[in-house]
């Protein structure tokens, strides 16, 4: 079992990847999550949130990561504070995306909580103000 500390040092390391390469990374973040993850964020029906549905597999985490980048194009991703306890590990920051479409940039605090086992995520749930995105990608 994976300590809190190797837990942490995996999702700031997933970060800065995410980061510095302004979400053209998708499939470097594959070796986190195990083979059957559950990734969840917010409803997909919303203008702007097409990437934003629910995998079960490592191949639609990665689909969920590459499919922000459909509609959307990092400004920023600044992770704040990381802390957990064992397997569950939770993340405070904030992102800036443009929306490709209008121009428009939804700037908004998120968090993400993650769940693991055996050293691989098996759980991950996305929080982001999601009427920003909206907004954004309002014409």
């Amino acid at each position: 079992m994976a300590t809190t500390a190797a837990n942490i040092a995996s999702i700031k390391a997933l970060y800065t990847i995410w980061a510095e390469t302004k979400g053209n990374c998708p499939e470097d973040l594959a070796g986190i999550f195990a083979d059957n993850v559950h990734l969840a964020s917010m409803d997909d029906s919303q203008l702007g949130l097409t990437f934003a549905k629910t995998a079960s597999t490592r191949a639609d985490a990665v689909r969920y990561f590459s499919g922000i980048l459909d509609e959307w194009e990092m400004v920023h991703h600044t992770p704040g504070e990381v802390f957990g306890d064992g397997d569950r590990i939770a993340m405070f920051g904030s992102c800036g995306w443009r929306n490709k479409q209008t121009g428009k940039t939804a700037e908004c605090r998120i968090a993400n909580f993650w769940r693991f086992k055996d050293g691989k995520a098996v759980e991950f749930i996305d929080v982001f103000d999601s009427a920003r995105a909206v907004a954004a990608a309002t014409p």
